[in-house]
């Protein structure tokens, strides 16, 4: 039942989402950017090119093995309310994706990572996961021994909650050889995992509100850091970057 109650709620909300921004188109004039989407009530956005602050080319496993994408922008009235998404490039192939950002953004195309996560500390990407598989295995083995509850619920329960674990595994798992950051005329790229989805940020150093370099007692013997970086807009967005060397974000943060 509750399979069944997550997947049609899943299945309105992805109906909804694809009624609201179906015949999504995007052109480009004078330093301005008009979008329009919408099947059953159009819209119609206006944005001026220098107020986005960055851009976001989102990805989940799914799509990363499939090699599709989607890019969304943040700009100060665009996608907050009645659930609309801020996105500029729907979900698409890679190649179509470049291909706009081409004519949309050119320079948040010429930014290439320079820095890449240090790939031996692997514990430090995978220990969520990890952690809620030792969470659900021993409050499994304990329901059990208490006879609180069948053991053949129990163990139904356990084999459900462990798919959502073992998915986030295998992002984090990925997300330990894509995690970059990158710095290009004043543009900063940041190829960073947030639980099971990739997001690949770029934005203008103008438009970067604080950076805060952190190091664990783990991370000061071997010269190790991560980083996280504050985009200037109303709420607290950050992009964290984990476990990479110390020296080569302050060389970058200097340019």
């Amino acid at each position: 039942v509750v399979v069944v109650c997550f997947f049609s709620l899943f299945s309105i909300s992805f109906i909804a989402n694809l009624i609201r921004h179906a015949s999504f188109t995007v052109t480009r004039k004078n330093g301005r950017l008009f979008i329009t989407s919408g099947l059953v009530t159009r819209r119609f956005h206006i944005l001026k090119s220098r107020a986005i602050i960055y851009s976001d080319a989102q990805q989940n496993l799914l799509m990363k093995l499939f090699g599709i994408c989607s890019v969304r922008i943040f700009c100060a009235g665009y996608g907050i309310k009645n659930r609309e998404l801020n996105v500029l490039v729907p979900i698409t192939t890679l190649g179509r994706v470049r291909s706009s950002l081409r004519l949309l953004f050119p320079q948040h195309l010429s930014v290439s990572p320079s820095v890449r996560a240090v790939r031996r500390n692997f514990f430090s990407y995978v220990w969520l996961p990890l952690s809620a598989e030792t969470i659900i295995l021993l409050s499994g083995t304990l329901l059990v021994r208490l006879s609180l509850f069948v053991e053949g619920a129990v163990r139904l329960l356990v084999i459900f909650s462990q798919i959502p674990v073992i998915w986030l595994f295998a992002a984090k798992l990925v997300s330990l050889f894509k995690t970059a950051i990158g710095c290009n005329d004043g543009m900063l790229r940041l190829d960073v995992c947030r639980l099971y989805r990739f997001h690949r940020v770029t934005i203008h150093a103008s438009n970067i509100s604080c950076v805060t370099i952190k190091q664990s007692p783990f991370q000061r013997g071997k010269n190790r850091c991560s980083l996280r970086l504050y985009a200037k807009a109303p709420s607290r967005r950050s992009f964290l970057v984990k476990n990479i060397p110390l020296d080569e974000p302050l060389r970058l943060l200097s340019e």
